[in-house]
């Protein structure tokens, strides 16, 4: 079974503490106070270390400890993914184009990437950006997948041990 996931999708981590921890960080921006409960203790990931925490430093409350440093504080998530997370990610790479006469110019463009993604590191992501979960997106880079073009990839290769190399 596979989940896939467009990158910034916010569905895929659509619980009750993860939107509200978003709602925070949104205010946090604009200094204004989380609206987080203030007696109930933050559990969660910091998003870009390694570590689970139980519980905030100093015995800090979801209002007070949600944000740490240069950290945020992710809760963790309500619900899990079964099965592996493939996480689409549309990004700019730059290629040798010869085709201009031999000349070997350097030319950008759009590609996708297809990662999997652990579970620990899925809860660690911040999703936010709603516009992602349309079928629109979905369907264009699943039919990427499907012809082979992903991750520098312009087709399926026609060895069997190459396929399963790639995916």
């Amino acid at each position: 079974m596979l989940n896939i996931i467009n990158e910034f999708d916010l569905v895929p981590r659509l619980d009750r503490l993860y939107v509200r921890s978003l709602v925070d960080l949104y205010r946090s921006i604009y200094n204004l106070p989380p609206i987080q409960e203030g007696d109930s203790p933050v559990t969660g990931i910091d998003v870009g270390t390694n570590t689970l925490s139980d519980e905030t430093p100093n015995g800090q409350t979801a209002a007070q400890g949600a944000h740490n440093g240069k950290y945020w504080r992710v809760p963790e998530p309500e619900y899990w993914h079964i099965g592996e997370r493939v996480v689409l990610k549309r990004s700019i790479v730059t290629r040798h184009d010869s085709s201009n006469y031999g000349n070997d110019d350097l030319k950008e463009e759009l590609a996708l990437s297809a990662v999997k993604v652990a579970a620990g590191e899925f809860a660690k992501l911040l999703f936010c950006r709603v516009t992602v979960h349309s079928r629109v997106h979905y369907k264009e880079r699943v039919e990427e997948l499907a012809e082979g073009r992903f991750n520098g990839r312009n087709g399926w290769p026609f060895e069997p041990s190459e396929i399963s190399e790639a995916t």
